[in-house]
């Protein structure tokens, strides 16, 4: 996540740091799970939307409060057309058991793949949640 966010050469740095003892390493791994089956699980129950960009959030109402959290960050691995933007969020989605009809909205910046009407990101999108809301960048969501 290092690499993806603030670039290669402080992943690098991060990579150095010792984590030789695997009790500290499995802790880690153990809470970044919890929080995300936390996360998963309050927006299984709720309609929900996302804001696509480099990273995925997601928002949601939880006892009337707006939450909003970082709920997945993936490498792109193939190119970055919508398709191959919409295989990584399908997956994501059927991977944690989320249901589509909940999608209700999703915020993107104005890159072409992400918001054009025909064969575009929002086209992939509404072919599973026809009823989204779609807003341009996060000003105007």
């Amino acid at each position: 996540m290092v690499n993806i966010m603030v670039g290669e050469s402080a992943g690098k740095l991060l990579s150095k740091v010792s984590l030789s003892n695997n009790t500290i390493s499995r802790r880690i791994h153990h809470m970044a799970e919890d929080l995300n089956d936390q996360l998963i699980g309050k927006i299984k129950e709720r309609e929900f939307g996302l804001q696509l960009d480099l990273i995925c959030y997601v928002r949601f109402i939880n006892d009337d409060v707006m939450v909003e959290d970082l709920l997945f960050c993936k490498n792109i691995t193939t190119s970055a057309k919508a398709q191959d933007l919409f295989d990584i969020l399908n997956n994501f989605m059927s991977e944690n058991m989320l249901d589509w009809t909940k999608y209700v909205g999703v915020c993107t910046d104005g890159d072409h793949s992400m918001s054009g009407n025909y064969g575009r990101l929002q086209t992939l999108i509404r072919s599973k949640a026809p009823d989204a809301l779609w807003t341009h960048d996060i000003i105007h969501r």
